[in-house]
This record gives C-alpha cells, sequence and structure tokens, in this order.
C-alpha cells in the first residue's frame, strides 16, 4: 500500500482543502493559517498537480443559480442542498472568495497551482478546456512517459465513453435549461422559483 501511494495516478475530486479554506475558513471563521497548517500536516507531500475552479460571470450567475434550484425541484434524483438553498448574494461572496485562493496560499508560502475555468460556458467546451490545462499542467513523471498529445487522447477517449453511454446528458439537459432562462432574462420575463 504504500509504495503505491508514490506511483504516479490520475485522481480526480470535487472537494478538497480549497473548499474548507472557502466554507469553514474565509466564510465560517476558523483562522486560514490553521487550516493551511492541518492541511499540510495531513496530506503532507501530496498536493495535486492542478486545481481546476469553475467560475460563473457575475451577471448571469443569480440566472445559473435559479436553473438549478428549478431543475432540482422537478428532478427527484439531484438532491438539493444547502448549496441551492443559499441565497444569491450569499454565493456570489463564496464565489469571490474562491477567486483569492490562488493568493491566499501564495502568501502562505504554500502556492497551489490553480487555474479558474468559466463554468458557464457549452459542458463540452468547459471539458476541452479541462483536458487542456490538466495535460499541460502533469510532470513528465505524471505523463508516465506519454506525450502531452497522447495523454489528452487517453481522457478524452474516456469522455467520449460517458457521452456515449448518455452520462453527460443530464449535464447538458442542465445547461440547455439555464440557457433557456438566460434568453428569458434578457427578453425582460421574470422567472419565479418552482415556474
Amino acid at each position: 500500500m504504500e509504495s503505491g501511494r508514490n506511483t504516479p495516478k490520475v485522481c480526480l475530486l470535487d472537494r478538497y482543502a480549497t473548499s474548507t479554506l472557502v466554507f469553514q475558513g474565509m466564510e465560517g471563521g476558523v483562522p486560514l493559517n490553521e487550516l493551511i497548517e492541518m492541511e499540510k500536516e495531513t496530506i503532507q507531500n501530496m498536493i495535486p498537480s492542478l486545481y481546476l475552479i469553475l467560475t460563473f460571470p457575475k451577471q448571469n450567475f443569480e440566472t445559473i443559480l435559479e436553473s438549478r434550484r428549478i431543475s432540482g425541484s422537478k428532478d427527484h434524483s439531484r438532491h438539493r442542498t444547502v448549496w441551492h438553498a443559499a441565497d444569491a448574494e450569499k454565493q456570489l461572496k463564496r464565489h469571490a472568495y474562491y477567486l483569492e485562493l490562488d493568493q491566499i496560499y501564495k502568501s502562505s508560502g504554500n502556492p497551489r497551482n490553480i487555474r479558474y475555468l468559466d463554468g458557464s460556458q457549452k459542458p463540452t467546451i468547459t471539458v476541452f478546456k479541462a483536458l487542456k490545462e490538466a495535460s499541460q499542467s502533469l510532470s513528465e513523471k505524471e505523463l508516465q512517459g506519454r506525450l502531452e498529445i497522447e495523454f489528452r487522447r487517453s481522457l478524452l477517449t474516456s469522455y467520449m465513453g460517458l457521452v456515449n453511454n448518455g452520462a453527460i446528458d443530464h449535464i447538458m439537459h442542465n445547461w440547455k435549461f439555464q440557457q433557456h432562462l438566460l434568453e428569458e432574462k434578457s427578453e425582460g420575463k421574470i422567472v419565479q422559483e418552482g415556474t
């Protein structure tokens, strides 16, 4: 087991210490330096090669949040969370906190490779940009002798498998619904939760 920890692998995580800094630190009031020290003690040198953080344009944020609330209330397979319950102002504040993470890690002497991607784009575009960022961020050791283009092709093959088996359909459905609400907003129509 111990030797396996040092073997290069690709591991995708949708939650990490960055979210702890935002929710428990910047929002909850726990001192950031304590959280960073705790992170260092816990993960030691097992730092991700890349942090990809999805952002949303401020002018579209409320509409995107509203569409997620509405689609969540209509789709019983998608559970509403405390994230959905928070008002737009609170969510925008959290969003701003995430944008500060790069500087916070740098000023603590623990820099991280953080990249921000526009999450309001069509999901396929966001995925391709994420693949590009991931493949460019990996070291030779992590690429395990493969060329960057070969690595990107292997990730793309995995992604196409998800497309072909329908796993991306739900994401695309939500994105199209967001676009519909954005159009209604631009036409001056008011969208109420649950409509």
